[in-house]
């Protein structure tokens, strides 16, 4: 879960972030950031649009909390609003991981460095193949 500080849930912080943020689009998903010298603050947008089932849209929450938990740190001072497009649909929970990171990182908002840490597939080096 995440901690107190790092939460975005007053409907006014959200909707100055909506304003006056500045919008970042990929292919499933989309981010409106606005600089603050406070702690790093973010929360998760789903409509029912991407689906009309709760359990589903809180699937999407739960892994993208997940990933942005992990680069806390790595993301720059200010409030976040990610959310999710109605493209993104028919993700399965890795492959929501793995865009969502590719996201992040295709934005620059965290470092290319864990990108293959969430891949479905693991390769083997061809030195150990005997």
């Amino acid at each position: 879960m995440t901690s107190r500080p790092h939460r975005l849930h007053k409907t006014k912080d959200i909707e100055t972030v909506f304003k006056r943020g500045r919008g970042f689009f990929g292919s499933f998903f989309q981010a409106k950031v606005l600089k603050t010298a406070g702690p790093t603050r973010f929360t998760v947008v789903i409509s029912t649009k991407v689906d009309k089932r709760a359990t589903r849209r809180n699937r999407f929450k739960r892994v993208m909390r997940e990933i942005i938990v992990r680069h806390l740190e790595e993301l720059r001072p200010g409030d976040y609003i990610f959310s999710v497009k109605p493209s993104a649909k028919n993700l399965y929970p890795d492959k929501i991981r793995y865009e969502f990171l590719a996201f992040l990182t295709q934005v620059k908002f965290i470092a290319n460095n864990e990108k293959s840490a969430y891949t479905t597939h693991t390769a083997v080096p061809k030195n150990t193949l005997s």
